[in-house]
């Protein structure tokens, strides 16, 4: 009998445990931007801003949304506030990010996974899940 009360009071004092840790645990999603739009995949990504001389933005931005595209990640850090803009051309381009205009020499550069992404139309980019992001101002 002792040892079934021992065993029982082990039991409840993990199960107590197990409950007060959960109740302080933060949400996965509190630490990251999450945005929604048409559709109901989730992907998850990291996104760095890089100005000339110093990180503009740095985060986690999950996505909900099928066909996630860097444009949509735009459109996410746009309607937060996160302190950022982002303003795209008429060609789906970045052409200024904060204070950071693009023009001849600098322009912003999109990387995937630090590789160039090859395209500067931002709707034509799709990301998956776990991607790294960055947005780099390059000055020649």
């Amino acid at each position: 009998m002792k040892k079934v009360k021992i065993v029982l009071g082990s039991i409840f004092v993990i199960m107590a445990g197990i409950f007060i840790i959960g109740r302080f645990m933060p949400e996965p999603s509190e630490d990251m931007l999450v945005y929604e739009s048409k559709g109901a995949m989730e992907t998850v990504i990291d996104l760095a801003i890089q100005g000339p001389d110093n990180i503009l933005y740095l985060g986690k931005i999950k996505l909900v949304t099928d066909n996630p595209t860097v444009g949509d990640i735009i459109q996410a850090v746009n309607s937060s506030d996160e302190g950022i803009n982002i303003k795209l051309g008429e060609n789906g381009e970045i052409v200024q990010i904060g204070d950071y205009l693009s023009g001849q020499p600098e322009h912003w550069n999109v990387l995937i996974d630090n590789k160039e992404a090859g395209e500067t139309n931002v709707w034509n980019i799709p990301v998956k899940e776990y991607q790294g992001i960055t947005f780099l101002f390059e000055q020649e």
